[in-house]
């Protein structure tokens, strides 16, 4: 895994140095290689993000079982409710699944506002490492 910081003069370095550990934790074996960059308001996001003090959004996704991330990550991407179950599931406990997580949530994953959060606090946690998250998780 390799990323690149933003391009600067030598006297900022060290912010180049910040991006690029940012661009670092968001690489993943589909993109192996992140520019800083590359990320857009993306780099904004994270950089305004207070490590200690994790967003509600965030606590709500760790604290979430395996399956649950499944389906939430499947909701987010389908087309439909049907397609979703895709994952082997009726399409009606796709349906039970999306609701209950809309309650847990506090948003609905499928519209372009919720998929926006949803994105963001999937990726904000790889900012830092897992024991650092699992301290947050709900009780």
């Amino acid at each position: 895994m390799s990323s690149f910081g933003t391009w600067v003069r030598a006297g900022h370095a060290p912010e180049s140095w910040d991006t690029a550990i940012i661009a670092l934790r968001l690489t993943e074996d589909s993109a192996p290689a992140v520019d800083a960059t590359d990320l857009g308001a993306t780099l904004l996001l994270a950089q305004a993000y207070d490590l200690q003090h994790p967003h509600d959004g965030v606590r709500a996704l760790a604290g979430l079982d395996t399956r649950s991330v499944d389906v939430l990550r499947t909701l987010v991407e389908a087309d439909s409710i049907r397609s979703a179950a895709a994952l082997g599931m009726h399409p009606s406990t796709v349906q039970a699944r999306h609701e209950t997580l809309i309650q847990i949530l506090g948003y609905d994953p499928r519209t372009n506002i919720g998929r926006m959060r949803y994105i963001a606090a999937a990726l904000l946690p790889r900012l830092t490492d897992l024991a650092t998250l699992a301290h947050f998780k709900p009780a």
